[in-house]
């Protein structure tokens, strides 16, 4: 009777021991997968990750310098004045109804290079890739100076003469007139398009200043 008892208790002992070895085998096994998946609970809080930040193009874009640069450029080409409609018409494939001599007054009137119409530019057009803005408006922005320029020397005509249609012919001395603004042009766009406005933009607006004085 006494073995009997003393044989059970070996065998509980042992069906224990076999227990404890397979649980912690199994322990074993699962740690890699738990691990690999991420499962595992941590104490240390996580910090929460911040949403993906917006294309340029989409949020906050009104106060970003480059912005403001198209949408003055658009606003000049609008404009319900002499100048709106001589610039207008310098862009316009029409036939001009008049000419004039083309550098008759040394460099101007001259026909700036081609640029894209801000009437044919769409509103989804601002989507497009920051460096393609920054040309279209540094292109732009070159043509209404030269148109400027010129509509100031032909005595501020309603319409553009054919000789001062964009993509025109150009002398040599004005080809290198045109280059020396393009290139004016393209720094000040550089500049001025990575500015962001807020409560101290005025303090920003040397650049313009200087800008405006090499070209006088």
């Amino acid at each position: 009777m006494v073995n009997q008892r003393a044989g059970r208790r070996v065998d509980e002992r042992r069906q224990e021991a076999a227990g404890f070895f397979y649980f912690r085998r199994l322990r074993q096994r699962r740690a890699p997968l738990v691990a690999a998946t991420g499962c595992r609970t941590s104490s240390r809080h996580q910090p929460q990750r911040k949403p993906p930040s917006p294309p340029e193009a989409n949020r906050g874009d009104a106060h970003q310098g480059l912005a403001m640069l198209e949408s003055l450029v658009e606003t000049a080409f609008s404009a319900d004045s002499r100048l709106g409609s001589f610039l207008r018409s310098v862009a316009s494939k029409e036939t001009a109804s008049w000419d004039v001599a083309s550098g008759k007054l040394g460099v101007f009137p001259c026909a700036p290079p081609a640029f894209t119409s801000p009437a044919s530019i769409s509103r989804a057009a601002r989507r497009l890739p920051r460096r393609a803005r920054l040309r279209t408006v540094e292109q732009q922005l070159t043509g209404l100076i030269i148109a400027v320029l010129s509509f100031q020397v032909l005595g501020r005509p309603k319409t553009a003469p054919t000789s001062c249609r964009m993509g025109g012919k150009r002398s040599s001395l004005q080809k290198k007139a045109v280059a020396s603004v393009g290139a004016r042009v393209r720094a000040f766009v550089r500049e001025i398009a990575a500015v962001q406005l807020d409560s101290g933009s005025g303090r920003k607006a040397e650049s313009i200043l200087t800008f405006l004085d090499s070209l006088a």
